[in-house]
């Protein structure tokens, strides 16, 4: 079909044989008056306006270049219509209201002025008489709707409409409507663009789900040669191959489909990106680096929950990636059933997961440090643990050099470094405890021992060989909640009775753990060893400790321990001669120590000065090291020979319980404690089933007397009660 009169655009084709109806109120008529409503018949064309919709095909008598409005607005007398809406078709935009026509209520138009130049710059071009419909106030029966079209018969003219437009493919029409240095000032434009890329749209018409649709397509599917690739389908970027090895840089295209390869290449790019973005904040993180002036506050302080948190927060995608690389399918299934059941099943799990002896969680993280560190060298966390680890393990110089190679540890001129750094700082806070001893103001305990250390020889000789050295390590402890006046040299007395009220407490503690009719009062038991039976109980907390430099003086002499104790306090902690008066200073180890301690007050005792007397000196055994004294005595008195170890003693009562396999010689602390722990309990309820015997009846020591011990103890006291 030719264009309609008045057209400006001759180049523009139109369809033959579709029509849109169109409707115009004539100037100063109401749209509600009958007989004034005026209408055309529209060609369907390429670009149609996106309100009209098309309509049975009717015979064209006139065209409407200019004012268009939606059919779904058309007028029926007597009802009532939303108001349409016009809009210029060609040569205005179809999007923008035509606010100086003069067809427009005077409310409604740019200027109101008739003789004004924006009048009269808006006028109808069109000559054509047009076809004048008779309306009456009769009501007329409205038109079908057409039915709605199918989703083909839409994208048919939707990519008709592309074509015609001049677009050479979906891919140009695509590359135009994202193209965000275009600028589109088209308000529909921007609308449109708006709604779709801030996902106001419903499930399925996203953009991350158009793009996971054109991924699974089944047009993507159709495999291609190799050779047909774009370069951009190169996932390993060029700063990626070594430098040192002959790896030239070639087109390495990612599997899988055409389409789906250019996707998958888009998305590596984007993802080597984002890890590249928070790889930079991770590596200028200060939380990350080491302090400049180390101390072992700084080191104890140091949480690797804290920075497995500080790197989730930070680069949640670098954490993910590393992540799917290190935690394996089955890991994958703890973790998440770990965190199915009850709360205390939860923590069960989680527990376990963490104490495995192969954390994936711990060796990522501790792989990211020391590539981070690779990356910036102030991120030294990693190699730095690494490097204590190292020392500590007494690793030879060649290891550290190997693994600095690889960028997993520091050197060990750097390790020297900071355990230097570490010593000052903790010398510098031994000087200001020594002040506190000094000053009275808290109390500590002196705990050293003797540390045994094997020396390998690489090449034995004659004259170089293996050899073990002994030398001491000692520690200073805090002491807390210490009453006023405990540190000092009053003499005191121990409380036998107190005594005695433990031994009976501790009976009744074991029978009512044993038997099941007692259980009840387990409580009460409990309770009385909190109340009337504590003295001076320390609340929990935390202690501490503070390690001192180790020694080459061997303290398993007098003389050794003398030494030992003026190393402590004078040249480790800073105290001065006359800084010994009358206070106490607990001296701890084993029993060789405490010993040796003993026999230094002895043979000092009439010296000149407080300190050479050693009398603030205060000798007491280990907790440990006194239960290991006492069962060798044990045993040493209640194992009886080969000859009556089936008549009495501790060995016929080791044999009965079953613990046979026993060498008291050697006397290892826990089995042969756990020997006398047993006999010990058996001869208290034993002492118990003798002392009910003596008030039961002979029948009912008849009829109990086939029972366990437990047993029936259990039911004379069930009987009883």
């Amino acid at each position: 079909m030719d264009a309609p009169p008045g057209d400006n655009a001759p180049n523009r084709a139109y369809t033959s044989g579709s029509y849109f109806p169109v409707a115009l109120v004539a100037p100063g008529s109401s749209w509600n008056t009958p007989g004034t409503v005026q209408f055309w018949n529209q060609p369907y064309g390429p670009a149609p306006h996106p309100y009209l919709h098309p309509t049975p095909s009717t015979p064209a008598q006139h065209q409407l270049p200019h004012m268009v409005m939606s059919p779904a607005a058309f007028y029926t007398p007597g009802q009532s219509r939303k108001r349409p809406t016009f809009t210029w078709d060609r040569d205005h935009d179809e999007n923008e209201p035509l606010a100086d026509s003069p067809l427009l209520p005077p409310s409604k138009r740019r200027n109101t002025n008739p003789g004004s130049p924006s009048t009269a710059s808006a006028p109808l071009r069109s000559t054509q008489t047009p076809l004048i419909a008779q309306t009456s106030n009769s009501s007329t029966p409205a038109a079908k709707r057409a039915s709605p079209r199918s989703d083909k018969e839409k994208l048919d003219a939707a990519l008709n409409g592309i074509q015609n437009a001049g677009f050479e493919g979906l891919g140009h029409f695509f590359a135009s409507l994202f193209n965000g240095k275009a600028g589109y000032q088209k308000q529909k434009i921007c609308q449109s663009l708006h709604k779709f890329l801030t996902n106001h749209n419903k499930p399925g018409r996203r953009p991350a789900d158009i793009v996971q649709a054109m991924y699974d397509h089944p047009y993507s599917h159709i495999r291609r040669h190799e050779d047909q690739f774009h370069d951009g389908n190169s996932i390993i970027p060029n700063y990626a191959y070594p430098v040192e090895a002959d790896i030239p840089p070639k087109r390495v295209a990612s599997t899988g489909t055409p389409a789906q390869a250019t996707i998958n290449s888009w998305v590596a790019a984007t993802v080597l990106d984002l890890v590249d973005k928070e790889t930079t904040v991770l590596a200028q993180d200060v939380g990350l680096r080491m302090p400049k002036d180390w101390t072992w506050e700084s080191v104890i302080a140091t949480s690797l929950q804290d920075v497995q948190r500080r790197m989730m927060q930070l680069a949640p995608l670098t954490w993910s990636t590393i992540a799917t690389i290190a935690v394996s399918p089955n890991r994958r299934r703890q973790n998440h059933n770990a965190r199915l059941g009850t709360d205390a099943d939860i923590e069960a799990k989680k527990e376990s997961l963490s104490h495995a002896s192969h954390s994936p969680w711990r060796a990522f993280t501790f792989a990211i440090l020391i590539l981070l560190s690779i990356r910036n060298s102030l991120i030294s966390l990693g190699p730095t643990i690494i490097g204590l680890l190292l020392f500590i393990s007494d690793a030879g110089r060649v290891v550290y050099h190997a693994l600095g190679r690889f960028g997993i540890s520091t050197s060990y001129s750097t390790v020297l470094e900071h355990l230097r750094d570490l010593a000052h700082g903790a010398g510098v806070h031994l000087h200001e405890v020594g002040t506190s001893i000094s000053r009275n103001d808290n109390h500590y305990i002196i705990l050293f021992d003797n540390i045994n250390k094997h020396h390998r020889a690489w090449h034995q000789t004659i004259s170089k060989s293996d050899e073990v050295k002994s030398r001491t390590a000692s520690t200073v402890i805090h002491m807390v909640y210490v009453p006023p006046g405990a540190m000092s040299l009053k003499k005191l007395h121990i409380d036998h009775k107190h005594m005695e009220r433990i031994g009976a407490a501790t009976l009744l503690r074991i029978w009512t753990d044993k038997i099941p009719a007692l259980s009840r009062h387990c409580a009460h038991v409990t309770h009385l060893f909190e109340t009337a039976l504590q003295k001076h109980r320390i609340p929990l907390h935390q202690s501490d400790i503070y390690p001192l430099r180790t020694s080459g003086i061997d303290e398993s002499t007098t003389a050794g321990n003398s030494d030992v104790l003026h190393d402590i306090t004078h040249l480790q902690m800073g105290m001065a001669t006359d800084d010994f008066g009358e206070f106490v200073m607990p001296i701890a180890g084993d029993q060789l120590t405490v010993d040796r301690v003993r026999k230094l007050i002895h043979y000092t005792k009439k010296d000149v000065t407080k300190y050479a007397q050693h009398t603030w000196a205060l000798p007491f055994i280990q907790l440990w090291h006194m239960k290991w004294a006492f069962l060798k005595a044990i045993y040493k008195a209640h194992w009886t020979p080969s000859t009556g170890k089936h008549l009495y003693g501790l060995h016929r009562d080791c044999n009965t319980l079953g613990r046979t396999k026993l060498n008291p010689t050697k006397c290892d602390f826990y089995p042969h404690h756990q020997a006398v722990a047993d006999t010990f309990e058996t001869s208290c309820l034993g002492i118990l089933r003798v002392l009910l015997e003596q008030k039961c009846s002979k029948e009912l020591l008849d009829a109990t007397r086939r029972f366990s011990l437990l047993h029936v103890l259990d039911t004379l006291f069930a009987m009883k009660m």
